[in-house]
């Protein structure tokens, strides 16, 4: 009859492979968390320029009445490009440029673009 002794341990190499296993399981974790860093901090920047461009309209709508619609050194008037103002949110600076243009004989429509870096 034979001995037969039975462990209930781990041998070494099952330890080593398990260890190989649960590395590459979260090289794959982090890789993969490393790769959605970038789109988000995008996202980030788009969203602190759509609120300086937000504001920027806001302080604009504010401005307008009878008296300043008039004026010819108005921010209201009629004209090509002009470089606005600029803008800081979470550290990063925006440019912030507007165009008004005249629609019909009492109408203004204002176009904003907002850069950044």
């Amino acid at each position: 009859m034979r001995n037969t002794v039975s462990s209930k341990a781990f041998s070494l190499i099952e330890a080593v492979v398990a260890s190989v296993i649960f590395m590459i399981a979260v090289t794959g974790v982090f890789a993969s968390l490393s790769a959605l860093k970038r789109p988000v901090a995008t996202t980030d920047k788009a969203l602190g320029a759509a609120l300086c461009g937000q504001q920027f309209l806001e302080n604009l709508r504010a401005s307008v009445d009878q008296q300043d619609w008039a004026i010819a050194s108005s921010k209201l008037r009629p004209t090509g490009s002009v470089a606005g103002a600029s803008c800081v949110e979470n550290g990063v600076t925006y440019s912030i440029n507007y165009q008004v243009v005249a629609v019909g004989t009492t109408a203004r429509k204002g176009l904003v673009t907002v850069t950044w870096p």
